[in-house]
């Protein structure tokens, strides 16, 4: 059976996780219901992270601003998540981690960037500006 249910992972950083997931073909859109199965998920959520999949089962992920930590809400069935972005979000989780990184170093003036090797692995640098 498929539904959305919310993902437990963290993230904290709405800029980060937008620029995340625009790294990966995503939009942030504002104040809209998500793409879930069969539309069950009828919620309105204050950010909807926008699947640039349009298959049938292209599901995209509310997001709530909680506190100082940002909740997501998914739905898996079908697959699209997780081929866009990892197993469990994990390849969201490294670009996240990487524009953390990157913002991170640009506050004390350095250009960070990235070489994706050959078996997957990320070697990142960094270099005053």
């Amino acid at each position: 059976m498929s539904h959305t249910v919310k993902i437990e992972t963290v993230f904290s950083d709405l800029n980060i996780l937008k620029s995340a997931l625009e790294a990966k073909g995503w939009s942030l859109a504002q104040k809209q219901r998500l793409r879930s199965y069969h539309n069950h998920d009828q919620r309105f959520y204050s950010f909807v992270a926008v699947n640039p999949d349009q298959g049938q089962y292209a599901y995209d992920i509310g997001i709530e601003v909680k506190g100082e930590k940002l909740e997501l809400f998914g739905d898996f069935f079908g697959g699209s998540l997780m081929q866009t972005l990892g197993e469990n979000l994990s390849e969201l989780k490294k670009e996240y981690a990487y524009k953390t990184i990157e913002d991170e170093f640009a506050v004390q003036g350095y250009f960070v960037s990235k070489t994706v090797n050959a078996n997957g692995t990320w070697t990142v640098e960094a270099e005053h500006a």
